[in-house]
């Protein structure tokens, strides 16, 4: 059924906007897929009461295919044209990583602690072998290739299995809590300083909310809420506490209210998406970006998330 507005906001994190769905776009361009059946925004397509899975290629497939997406396209100018290779490699090697992880380790690009630095290492692995396949470079230029294919193969097996341990995600999740009583006490002491108190109310989206969106892999299996419904909720949180903050001094100046405001909106985001369930659907229209993209270290900036 459609999306309503709630779940559209809720949806979508940085890292993983349309990855799936980019690199179909960019395999349908180029015959690999069926361009009718790329309408999905989660990468999988719809047939019926049946998914199928994004089409399969493999890293040597890669040059071919932007190879040929480039040739179909004209360009205004050479830079174009460059920026156009680079981001139709880039969406390729996104999704053949992300597969590569999944299928070897279990869990999702997005829960390694630097999947951006695992794209690029991919990518310059690619781009090596692709020059080296190509021939017309002398001998030295050549060891100086195959050395650092050899160098960046070892940083990506070392980087591909970098999961955030478990004392890490209780650090995280600790410092969300921390932040969360000492908020409490500045926004709700008198004797503070007013900016200490507006300090405090603003700690839950300056620190609480980015701190548990720092957790790789969020959810908590032991009481039933997933993955995915915790980044549902905390990305509606991270949206809509700024704006209530905002919004509700024009009411009250009581910085405790304004507080109390924004934690119970971030508990009312958990609440719902706990009793809404794990519909399996990460779709959405509404990203998380500009300057909230920036300020959220949550999704993974400090991790090398993209920019």
């Amino acid at each position: 059924g459609d999306k309503s507005v709630v779940d559209k906001i809720a949806g979508k994190g940085i890292w993983q906007l349309g990855v799936s769905k980019e690199a179909s776009e960019a395999l349908a361009s180029v015959g690999w897929a069926d361009a009718d059946e790329v309408t999905n925004e989660g990468g999988a397509v719809e047939e019926g009461s049946k998914v199928q899975e994004l089409p399969r290629f493999e890293r040597e497939d890669i040059e071919g295919l932007v190879a040929k997406a480039v040739a179909a396209e004209t360009f205004a100018d050479e830079r174009s044209k460059e920026m156009f290779t680079a981001d139709s490699r880039e969406q390729l090697v996104k999704e053949l990583v992300r597969r590569e992880v999944k299928e070897e380790l279990g869990v999702e690009l997005e829960d390694l602690l630097n999947p951006i630095k695992v794209v690029s290492l991919e990518t310059k692995i690619i781009a090596a072998e692709a020059a080296l396949a190509a021939g017309g470079v002398d001998a030295e230029e050549e060891a100086r290739l195959r050395a650092q294919v050899g160098e960046d193969l070892a940083k990506l097996s070392v980087e591909k299995r970098a999961v955030m341990q478990d004392w890490l995600k209780i650090i995280f999740r600790a410092q969300a809590a921390l932040s969360v009583l000492a908020g409490g006490y500045m926004a709700n002491t008198p004797e503070v300083p007013i900016y200490g108190r507006a300090l405090g109310f603003w700690v839950i989206w300056l620190f609480t909310i980015p701190s548990l969106r720092a957790v790789k892999p969020l959810g908590y299996p032991s009481v039933g809420m997933t993955a995915l419904m915790e980044k549902k909720a905390l990305n509606l949180a991270f949206v809509l506490t700024p704006l209530l903050t905002l919004a509700l001094p024009v009411l009250t100046k009581d910085t405790a209210t304004i507080f109390w405001a924004d934690l119970l909106t971030v508990a009312a985001c958990y609440g719902g998406y706990y009793l809404k369930g794990d519909d399996g659907s990460d779709e959405g229209g509404v990203e998380i970006k500009g300057v909230l993209r920036y300020l959220d270290y949550g999704t993974g900036r400090e991790r090398g998330a993209r920019k």
